[in-house]
C-alpha cells in the first residue's frame, strides 16, 4: 500500500496495513467522513490534507462510498464542524490541530 498512498489513488486495505493501524491506534482504520471502520479488501484512499490552504484537520482517509472529488473539502468541514463542537461543549484542548 506504501507508495499508493503518496498518489492518493485508491487502493484496498490489506489485513498488514490494518494491524498496524490497530497496534498504533491511528484514526486511519475508519472512514474520516462516514466513519466506516475498514476491512480487508476495502477500497480506500488517502487524503493530503497537510499544506492545504485553509485546512487544519490533517491527512485522513476515506472509504470507496465518500470518496469523490470533494472529499478534501468535506473532510476540512467535517473537521471544523467536529472542532466547534468541542469547542462548545468544553472539550476542546492543546492537542486540538488548528
Amino acid at each position: 500500500m506504501g507508495s499508493n498512498m503518496l498518489t492518493q489513488m485508491p487502493v484496498a486495505a490489506t489485513e498488514e496495513w490494518l494491524a498496524a493501524c490497530k497496534k498504533h491506534n491511528t484514526r486511519a482504520q475508519w472512514c474520516a467522513l462516514c466513519g466506516k471502520p475498514f476491512a480487508v479488501g476495502d477500497i480506500i484512499r488517502f487524503i493530503y490534507a497537510n499544506r492545504t490552504p485553509g485546512s487544519t484537520c490533517g491527512n485522513f482517509f476515506v472509504c470507496a462510498a465518500c470518496d469523490g472529488p470533494d472529499a478534501l473539502q468535506r473532510g476540512i468541514e467535517n473537521y471544523k464542524q467536529t472542532q466547534a463542537a468541542a469547542k462548545r461543549w468544553g472539550l476542546y484542548g492543546p492537542d486540538w490541530l488548528g
